[in-house]
């Protein structure tokens, strides 16, 4: 949750900067339309990325808050561990 809030936060800041790309130089006219296209493309991503990541955030709060943090465990993992179990107390039942 910290790095979605960490994420948010550099979102946030890039934002608010007023254009990232600038044209400078004796042609900065040729090239003032497409710098303002890149800035444009950067806006809405960058806008993109920070609700993606909100609903990331509030998703994870979601689960943190119903009680299911834990990942689903690897079925297979489990399912050697549980063998292994029941073969060591059919070695002990023999006894």
């Amino acid at each position: 949750m910290i790095v979605h809030c960490g994420g948010l936060a550099v979102v946030y800041f890039l934002i608010k900067g007023p254009s990232w790309v600038v044209v400078t130089g004796s042609a900065a006219g040729e090239y003032t339309h497409a710098a303002k296209i890149v800035n444009q493309a950067v806006y809405y991503s960058l806008l993109m990325t920070g609700i993606l990541s909100a609903v990331m955030l509030v998703v994870r709060i979601a689960r943190l808050i119903a009680g299911g943090v834990h990942e689903r465990p690897d079925r297979r993992a489990s399912t050697r561990y549980r063998r292994k179990e029941i073969e060591e107390q059919n070695k002990l039942q023999a006894f």
